[in-house]
């Protein structure tokens, strides 16, 4: 009485004239598959529940290109998610060279596999509208692709303070 998932493929076997003679049906227990397929989509969900909602500015990137964003980036950059992902170059959130030239020494080192560069340290983010913040940055790997998941906390008023 147990249901379960299948796959079913029916072909036809015909005469030499095209008349049907029977039919061969394959049927594929996918249960497991499809229970793989949920648990997958439901731990997508969860993941895209924390990325959006942690409270913090979380930005992906991967080549050096920002591919994914939520709402507290939007918030402290003015950029939207249809300016950034998939399109914009993480230097251009960079407003001054010398943290750019240190940044990308710290992922070239990052991904070496050194642990020399520090996780977390700060720089001057240029947001959409010109103006410049201070930023606390935290960049970890996320695989060894070189996917890297950075959160960003606005560090300016304590700066100017």
């Amino acid at each position: 009485g147990t249901l379960i998932w299948v796959n079913s493929t029916t072909s036809p076997l015909l005469t030499s004239e095209n008349r049907l003679i029977s039919c061969i049906k394959i049927v594929e227990d996918i249960s497991k598959r499809k229970l793989a397929e949920e648990e997958l989509r439901k731990s997508e969900d969860r993941y895209r529940a924390i990325f959006e909602h942690c409270g913090t500015s979380l930005l992906e990137i991967e080549d050096e290109v920002v591919t994914m964003v939520n709402k507290g980036f939007e918030y402290i950059t003015g950029y939207s998610r249809a300016d950034v992902e998939g399109k914009m170059i993480w230097h251009k959130l960079v407003a001054r060279e010398d943290d750019l030239n240190r940044m990308k020494e710290y992922h070239r080192l990052r991904m070496s596999g050194s642990d020399l560069p520090p996780q977390t340290y700060e720089f001057v983010l240029k947001c959409k509208d010109g103006l410049e913040k201070s930023i606390l940055i935290s960049v970890g790997l996320a695989d060894e692709r070189g996917k890297s998941l950075v959160s960003l906390s606005d560090i300016s008023e304590q700066k100017r303070i």
